[in-house]
């Protein structure tokens, strides 16, 4: 061969070889881009190779991974037939066709497809093993023990992979067997200690054990390993959650939507965290842009419902659970018949809400707070009495705090009991002795109370006094919020002051404390001039 040729040669091998390179490694980045659930950039490279390259199998089989991962089960199949089409004997798209008949419940014919890769391999290949065993796991109905024969027979041709360990301490987890699971994610660790997918899942691992400083401890050395593993951050707002930060919850999530390609199911659990971290009318808004692109999905309806409650727009709340309910959900939960209930109520429908919520309770007899919903609904319907004697039912074997007895106290007022109701305030304050509302309802209820033998006692004077040294004392003390019940209170006592101790002047300074507040009160400048001339005679 001349030199020229040879050169010629030599520099068609190196251009061919960079370009094989290239795209290698193009493949890489959109295999990592699926791992970090990047599925529109894992899609775009994948298309690209396949244009470039459309013998290639493999990238085929990619592409219809990253579909499949959007949901987009025929797009998926899709593709892995073109693979098969490209390469009759690839195993990677036979698993691929034997995942959809998995997903979609053709076990037998799923088997057919993984038998036919493994005979093709001939049961050496560590890829078709995993990826069978993935199916299992994830899956239809997921079966481990399945999976678990499958990873531990790729285990044999590979034992030191820290992502098949991985893998086998996901189905540890998943069938609740902790020990087993830690063990292979620190073996994955011990053959690499920056491995982050094993400090992820170890991470969840402690969040499912409850042990939120383990968890947290893995996620903050996944993060300082690989700060853009956007799989970190929605693990790291699960655990959040669990420990009930709300607000780092929510941000540990927004992280995870920005590193994504935030996806409708992404989105959908972005909305949950919004609501559970009582952002309701965000929650609300990424809902609306949900349905936008996609309304099939009941949750999205269950999601609006409860976050409309939350911020009053009961007509829009109650449109979006009739929605919900008529989209014949596969599970529905007692809170569903509770929201849907409760916004009956506010609509004016009161009966039909208190049937739905008795329903509920029905569904979960074990829940006191759907008794709290039954009770309001009773107080919006005007039956007060039966409103309190519910709520009652709301704290039996509980450990009532300060607002469960300013609720029930509350009902009983407004049901006429007065005794009940001072009760229930009386033991608030033993809670919280500052609490300036339980002293103006406990006076409200003594008035009443003295008022039985028509004399006045003065059983409501020491509340009044002590809620009007609270309100004046207050450094926050708004007379646009507060001036009524302070009137409330100066005037008893002025009334007191006159006709229980006679003692006019006194009265006139309860009554002038009335004027300052409000200078146009009548009855306040009627009983100063008529006090005034008593005293002159």
């Amino acid at each position: 061969m001349n030199r020229s040729l040879k050169n010629a040669w030599l520099v068609a091998i190196i251009v061919v070889s960079t370009f094989t390179i290239v795209k290698a490694q193009e493949a890489v980045k959109g295999i990592r881009a699926i791992e970090v659930e990047q599925f529109e950039k894992a899609k775009t490279i994948f298309s690209k190779l396949v244009l470039e390259n459309p013998s290639n199998a493999d990238n085929y089989y990619y592409l219809g991974k990253a579909y499949y991962k959007q949901d987009k089960i025929d797009s998926a199949k899709f593709y892995f037939q073109q693979g098969l089409a490209a390469n009759p004997n690839s195993t990677l798209n036979i698993v691929g066709l034997g995942s959809v008949d998995y997903d979609l419940g053709n076990v037998i014919e799923a088997k057919v497809n993984f038998d036919k890769a493994i005979a093709i391999s001939l049961g050496k290949d560590f890829q078709t093993y995993i990826s069978i065993g993935e199916v299992y796991r994830e899956l239809g109905v997921r079966n481990f023990e399945e999976s678990l024969s499958y990873f531990l027979k790729a285990k044999a041709i590979n034992p030191k992979s820290p992502e098949l360990l991985v893998a086998i301490g996901d189905v540890y987890m998943e069938q609740a067997n902790g020990s087993e699971a830690v063990k292979y994610y620190t073996e994955a660790l011990k053959l690499n200690p920056n491995y982050v997918n094993a400090h992820v899942r170890t991470g969840k691992l402690w969040t499912r054990s409850l042990n939120y400083a383990e968890a947290k401890i893995a996620f903050d050395k996944a993060i300082k390993i690989d700060s853009t593993f956007a799989p970190i951050y929605r693990e790291y707002g699960e655990l959040e959650l669990t420990a009930k930060h709300f607000e780092s919850a929510v941000e540990n999530y927004k992280k995870y939507l920005f590193l994504t390609d935030k996806s409708l199911n992404s989105q959908l659990r972005y909305a949950k965290f919004l609501f559970y971290g009582k952002q309701f009318q965000e929650s609300i808004d990424i809902i609306k842009q949900i349905v936008a692109k996609d309304s099939s999905d009941y949750i999205n309806y269950r999601l609006l419902g409860y976050s409309s409650y939350e911020v009053k727009d009961y007509k829009a709340g109650l449109t979006a659970m009739n929605k919900f309910f008529s989209m014949n959900p596969a599970k529905i939960l007692p809170q569903d018949y509770a929201y849907l209930g409760k916004l009956q109520v506010k609509n004016k429908l009161d009966s039909l809400g208190v049937n739905t919520i008795t329903r509920a309770i029905a569904l979960d007899t074990t829940s006191r707070d759907l008794y709290g919903d039954l009770s309001d609904a009773y107080f919006s319907m005007k039956q007060y009495k039966l409103s309190a004697e519910t709520y009652e039912l709301k704290l039996l074997n509980t450990k009532p705090t300060a607002i469960d007895y300013f609720n029930l106290g509350r009902k009983y007022y407004f049901g006429l009991e007065f005794a009940k109701s001072d009760s229930s305030f009386a033991k608030l304050l033993e809670l919280n002795a500052a609490y300036k509302p339980a002293y103006l309802f406990r006076a409200r209820n003594n008035v009443q109370l003295d008022n039985v033998d028509k004399i006045n006692d003065g059983l409501a004077k020491p509340f009044y006094e002590k809620f009007i040294e609270l309100t004046i004392a207050d450094p926050k003390l708004d007379l646009k919020k507060s001036g009524k019940e302070l009137i409330e209170a100066y005037k008893y006592l002025g009334d007191y002051n006159y006709t229980i101790l006679k003692d006019n002047a006194a009265a006139i300074g309860n009554f002038q404390k009335v004027i300052e507040i409000d200078p146009n009160d009548k009855d306040a400048k009627l009983n100063i001039e008529g006090l005034i001339k008593e005293s002159k005679k």
